[in-house]
């Protein structure tokens, strides 16, 4: 990213040029949001935390809509501060936070300088939907942090060849799996950039992708064995989503092909404004072929719905007993505009949250 001459450099560039920026802002939201869990905090659990602490009192390999990582969090959080709304949460505290530090290592192993990784940071900071999933025990927090990991490593690994690079985006797809299926929506965007910066990448070697696919597939094997000992109930779960042969339920609409098109659609009206003022600032030095963008902006909707709001139809899901959201503090809710928003779409830091 081009650099503003130093007479004219906002204040915070001093700062956020400090190789230990990125995790002193992690550092000192965790620290805010754990205080407000423990000492400020009106909002009961919501019916999705509730039910995940009930699998966390009977721990398993997997369990029937999801895998086995929220419940293993939850146990190991419940397992030292007791069963309180605070040891419920407080992992989704921390996983916001490792997804922040994620952020700003996947804009420097992209080729920016320590400013622009700060600055990717704190967008991903301000993104409204993870500020609430820093607060909420629910799957998102977790999946977002191995999301963006994932998407990091990869960007350093297509850039440099680095085989600590590939074992590391292997094994965020393996943790990202315990918590929701779709961290494998990643991959096609990592082929996708291996592809298109096949001209300017290290070459690969196959040793060591397979090294990273093996190591992946461990992420899997908890899932695979729980649901072969219990009738594959997750595939009957999902299926049952799409109203395909074999689903167990028939709630919801039945899939349809234009969903992925509409997908595609929202993501383009997203970017197609921030898209061009990041270039008029000098902030897209790497080209979108590059791996800064591909592995965290390219991935497969074939499991997302359209959000679609009629008077015949209102929105259901694990919305807190008594919100009060009046009372949360600037730090708990940060990033509230559109603005903000469109900008870490435009990063590639958003992955599909799937709550629609």
């Amino acid at each position: 990213m081009h650099q503003p001459p130093r007479e004219h450099s906002p204040w915070w560039f001093g700062i956020a040029a400090r190789p230990w920026a990125p995790a002193a802002l992690a550092g000192a939201i965790l620290a805010g949001r754990l205080l407000w869990l423990a000492f400020v905090s009106p909002l009961t659990l919501s019916e999705d935390e509730a039910h995940y602490w009930l699998w966390s009192q009977h721990p398993g390999w997997s369990y029937y809509s999801k895998g086995p990582g929220v419940a293993w969090l939850i146990a190991a959080s419940t397992a030292v501060f007791g069963d309180t709304q605070f040891a419920v949460r407080a992992p989704a505290a921390v996983a916001t936070a490792v997804g922040t530090i994620g952020a700003a290592a996947m804009a420097r192993w992209a080729g920016a300088d320590r400013v622009t990784a700060f600055a990717a940071a704190l967008l991903y900071a301000c993104v409204p939907a993870l500020a609430l999933a820093g607060v909420l025990m629910t799957i998102d927090a977790p999946y977002a942090a191995c999301w963006m990991w994932a998407a990091a490593f990869a960007a350093r690994a297509i850039r440099s060849g680095s085989r600590g690079a590939w074992l590391g985006l292997g094994t965020a797809v393996a943790i990202g799996f315990l918590f929701k299926y779709t961290i494998l929506l990643i991959l096609p965007g990592v082929l996708l950039a291996l592809w298109a910066t096949r001209r300017e990448r290290a070459a690969l070697r196959v040793g060591t992708i397979a090294a990273s696919g093996a190591v992946a597939s461990l992420g899997l094997l908890p899932v695979v064995l729980w649901n072969a000992d219990h009738d594959w109930a997750t595939v009957r779960h999902l299926l049952g989503h799409l109203h395909a042969p074999g689903g167990d339920t028939s709630a919801g609409r039945d899939w349809s092909f234009w969903w992925p098109l509409e997908f595609v659609a929202l993501q383009i009206a997203v970017c197609s404004r921030s898209w061009p003022s990041c270039a008029r600032r000098g902030m897209t030095r790497t080209a979108p072929r590059s791996a800064s963008v591909w592995p965290s902006r390219c991935q497969s909707s074939l499991s997302t719905r359209p959000c679609r709001f009629s008077p015949a139809s209102r929105p259901t899901g694990p919305w807190p007993a008594r919100p009060r959201s009046a009372r949360s503090p600037p730090w708990a809710w940060s990033g509230r505009s559109a603005t903000t928003m469109r900008s870490a779409a435009c990063a590639g830091a958003w992955p599909s949250s799937g709550a629609c």
